[in-house]
Order: structure tokens, then C-alpha cells, then sequence
């Protein structure tokens, strides 16, 4: 930020990271999960862990296998509330899980649509498509 190493610079940096896995979009009152997550972080494992967000704390895992996703969401909402989420993979995916849909939006990230109300949520998906990246031209 041009003005040294202090506490703000440092909040704005993990608000930002935090962000990535899940983000509260205040006009459509939805939680946005790994929309900003680079589509390599998804070849190996990863979660985070007491996702501060205005409902409640929220867990989030995601596991890969060379076939399949699972996404395990567990919440600790206040009270008794219900959530609109989607959750938005880089990538194609057939879902196995019952009661849930996916969509390819235009930028061919899979959506999937859920309500979080409960205390543990499981998605189970096979992986049908996966694009490859590239980060730019190599030094030589």
C-alpha cells in the first residue's frame, strides 16, 4: 500500500483471500462459494474453516478425485436462517447429489444453486470437463 507493513494492509489482504472462497453478495442476499478460487487450486484439496459471514460461521471442504468432487458445507447459521448460496466450479460437472441442478453460465463455470439451512451440507459431483490453463508465456 506504499506506506509500510501495518494491520490494514494485512486485514485487506486475508478480507480478499477470504473473499475468494466465499462472498457475501449484499444485492441478491446470496453467498457466492469459490468464485474467485484459481481453477488450478482445484486439483488438489482444500477448505476453510470458520468463514465469518453475517448469518453465521460456515466450514467449507472440497475434495477431488481423478472422477469426482465433493463439496462438504457445514454451518453454524444464527438461529434458525436459510441462506441462498451457489456454489461456482471452473469446470463442467454432472451432479450425483439428489435434489440439485447445475447450470453452465457464459463463462463455462458450472453453478449450482442451493439453500444452506441445515447443519452439514454434502455435494457429490463426477467431473466431466476440465479446461486447461495456461499462465502465459515461459521465460527462457
Amino acid at each position: 500500500m506504499g506506506d509500510g507493513h501495518h494491520g490494514w494492509a494485512a486485514s485487506e489482504i486475508v478480507s480478499a483471500f477470504r473473499d475468494s472462497f466465499l462472498w457475501e453478495d449484499e444485492d441478491s442476499k446470496e453467498f457466492r462459494i469459490f468464485a474467485g478460487i484459481r481453477v488450478d487450486w482445484f486439483d488438489a484439496d482444500f477448505k476453510m474453516t470458520n468463514i465469518p459471514t453475517s448469518a453465521g460461521n460456515i466450514d467449507l471442504k472440497y475434495k477431488r478425485t481423478a472422477e469426482r468432487i465433493t463439496i462438504k458445507i457445514k454451518s453454524a447459521l444464527k438461529k434458525s436462517l436459510s441462506i441462498n448460496a451457489k456454489i461456482i466450479v471452473p469446470f463442467k460437472i454432472r451432479i450425483i447429489s439428489e435434489g440439485l441442478e447445475s447450470s453452465t453460465n457464459r463463462f463455462g463455470e458450472t453453478e449450482i444453486p442451493l439453500i444452506i439451512n441445515s447443519r452439514k451440507t454434502v455435494i457429490e459431483a463426477e467431473v466431466s470437463n476440465i479446461y486447461s490453463y495456461t499462465t502465459g508465456p515461459e521465460n527462457n
